[in-house]
């Protein structure tokens, strides 16, 4: 089930497509932003999104120290680009890059690509770095809802649509600029049923996620046991699709 990116024009106009990884950048209004983007996906920096500082709910506003940079800005919208990584195409970035070198080469690449992109692609707008910085803790679970990159999951990490589990935060700037509005409509991800359904599904007669639970392995149900339930449930499950 793929995501669809949601971008809101200044005029209040909003275009949706079925992105790739996860924005498709065709769509983006400014070639320039595009090409941003373009850049930060192929430094591994796949998931993007830019947020309307004043529409976040007030105790998200209030776990951001931004006060200072707000005042200089009058008139300026206000923005929160939110980026992240999923997969592995961050570390294998910073493998050709040779950036293993420094004392936090990952929030160290992180940074350094997100200044570029803000000089480069941006026009070095106002900004303040909110994420990776030491003494800011910055709500990102919650910007990430806003952003639509996740929805809850047992673990308590954040469940993305494209990448599940795999996928960390990297960057949260707060940023002074006329840009679009870039979100990712939120998934509803029943994510067992529709495994079970597919075709010749590993999932339809087990749960690998729940028999790879090391607690209490010792009254683990046996395989035959397990089929047996599992073809049961999945006759209904065929029923209620």
């Amino acid at each position: 089930m793929g995501a669809r990116a949601i971008i809101t024009m200044s005029d209040g106009l909003c275009l949706t497509a079925v992105p790739p990884n996860p924005i498709n950048t065709k769509i983006l209004p400014s070639t320039r932003l595009k090409q941003g983007v373009e850049h930060l996906s192929e430094q591994g920096f796949n998931l993007f999104s830019i947020l309307d500082y004043a529409a976040l709910p007030p105790a998200i506003q209030a776990m951001m120290p931004v006060a200072d940079l707000a005042a200089k800005s009058s008139g300026v919208p206000a923005r929160v680009l939110l980026l992240a990584h999923g997969g592995k195409q961050l570390w294998r970035a910073m493998e050709r890059a040779d950036a293993f070198g420094g004392r936090d080469p990952v929030d160290e690449f992180s940074i350094k690509t997100v200044r570029y992109f803000l000089e480069q692609y941006l026009g070095d707008p106002p900004s303040k770095l909110l994420y990776p910085v030491t003494g800011i803790n910055v709500p990102l679970q919650q910007l990430g809802t806003v952003a639509g990159w996740h929805q809850p999951s047992p673990l308590g990490i954040g469940m993305n649509g494209q990448f599940g589990l795999w996928w960390a935060y990297r960057t949260a700037v707060y940023l002074h600029a006329d840009l679009p509005i870039i979100k990712t409509e939120p998934l509803y991800f029943p994510a067992c049923m529709e495994l079970r359904l597919r075709p010749q599904s590993i999932c339809a007669a087990q749960c690998v996620a729940r028999r790879a639970c090391p607690i209490a392995r010792e009254h683990q149900y046996t395989v035959a046991q397990t089929a047996h339930h599992y073809r049961s449930s999945l006759v209904t499950l065929r029923e209620w699709a």
